[in-house]
C-alpha cells in the first residue's frame, strides 16, 4: 500500500490463502506496477520464500515461489533441473517466473496460444528424432 500511496495510485486489496496484492481501480502503465513490485522485493523481510511480482495488470505477493515447484517436481520426476524447460511469460526481475531462470532452460512465451504454439513444434521435434538416429 506504501508504494501505491507513492505513486498516488488508487487500488483494491485482494487477500487470497497464500498472497495479497493490489489491483489498481484506475488504468495505469505498466511501469508503475513495476515500481510497487521491486519496492516490495526490497523492503518485505520474511522468514519464508516468497515471490513479489507484477502480473502486468496487478501486484501480488505469493507465499513460496516456482523454484520450490520446480524442485518439487524435479524430485517427484526424479530428473534434474536442466532436463527440464520452464515455460513462463515473466522472467523479468519483477516477474513471477524468474527464480528458475538460473537453473533450468527457460522458453519465454507472450500468451497461450504462443506456449501452444511451441509445445506442438517440440513433440513435433521428438518425434521426429525418435525416427532419425543422432550421428555428431
Amino acid at each position: 500500500m506504501e508504494g501505491a500511496k507513492r505513486l498516488n495510485l488508487a487500488v483494491n486489496i485482494i487477500r487470497k490463502n497464500r498472497a495479497v496484492g493490489i489491483v489498481p481501480t484506475q488504468p495505469t502503465i505498466y511501469e508503475v506496477l513495476e515500481d510497487i513490485a521491486l519496492t516490495i522485493q526490497t523492503q518485505l523481510v520474511a522468514k519464508v520464500p516468497f515471490c513479489a511480482f507484477n502480473g502486468g495488470n496487478d501486484v501480488f505477493v505469493d507465499v513460496g515461489n516456482k523454484l520450490l515447484g520446480l524442485e518439487a517436481l524435479t524430485r517427484y520426476l526424479k530428473v534434474t533441473p536442466p532436463e527440464v524447460l520452464h515455460v513462463g511469460d515473466r522472467f523479468t526481475d519483477s516477474g513471477n517466473d524468474v527464480a528458475t531462470r538460473d537453473i533450468c532452460s527457460v522458453l519465454w512465451v507472450a500468451n497461450p496460444e504462443e506456449t501452444g504454439f511451441f509445445i506442438k513444434m517440440l513433440l513435433k521435434d521428438i518425434r521426429k528424432s525418435r525416427w532419425q538416429p543422432y550421428i555428431e
